[in-house]
């Protein structure tokens, strides 16, 4: 199976999981359509041939989430966000044959699935996990926790929002000591339900 078609199986899960709820639950879900900052800039990988520090930089994305409810005041969150993630510090041969420094995208889709807590029409907070997958690098992947809150600005159709998000990856690469740390802002508006 390729890459893109098991990241397209990925993104496809949230959908099939909304899609066994009660049809009563269902007409009560929240949709979410987001843009995302990605800041991968808290995971240092060690230092290059030049002696630069290897990290995370700025990127960006997008996605949905779709908040299934449990109560009034608690959902489940699920989604697919696509991110095109920035390394810096990594180094090539130039035609010269010298050693240069500059930077490489790759493109991740992050899928979490947490609890969502509201309170109030304004304020909610999120604690999970997600699991992560690259169309590069071999299809890695990387899983862990994830938690953040929500400010609202209710209009009649839904909300717009705004919320910084941190994940914590739990997967370490073989012989490493290295956990992704990922600091995520999201911007977007959610249609329906404010149960």
């Amino acid at each position: 199976m390729k890459n893109t078609t098991r990241l397209a199986v990925i993104a496809l899960v949230p959908a099939v999981i909304a899609l066994t709820f009660a049809p009563s639950v269902f007409a009560k879900a929240k949709v979410s359509v987001v843009g995302a900052a990605d800041y991968y800039g808290l995971t240092e990988f060690g230092s290059n041939e030049l002696g630069e520090t290897v990290k995370g930089d700025l990127g960006y994305g997008g996605g949905l989430l779709f908040e299934l409810p449990m109560s009034k005041s608690v959902g489940l969150e699920l989604g697919g966000i696509f991110l095109k993630r920035k390394v810096k510090g990594i180094t090539s041969v130039d035609e010269s044959g010298a050693i240069v420094s500059g930077s490489t995208d790759g493109k991740i889709l992050n899928a979490p699935a947490a609890l969502r807590f509201t309170v109030g029409r304004v304020f909610s907070f999120h604690a999970g996990g997600f699991y992560e997958r690259a169309f590069e690098d071999g299809g890695s992947y990387d899983y862990g926790a994830t938690a953040g809150f929500r400010l609202n600005i209710p209009t009649r159709a839904g909300a717009f929002f705004i919320e910084p998000r941190y994940n914590h990856g739990l997967k370490k690469e073989d012989g490493s000591t290295i956990n992704n740390k990922v600091v995520l802002g999201l911007v977007g508006f959610s249609f329906g339900s404010s149960r």
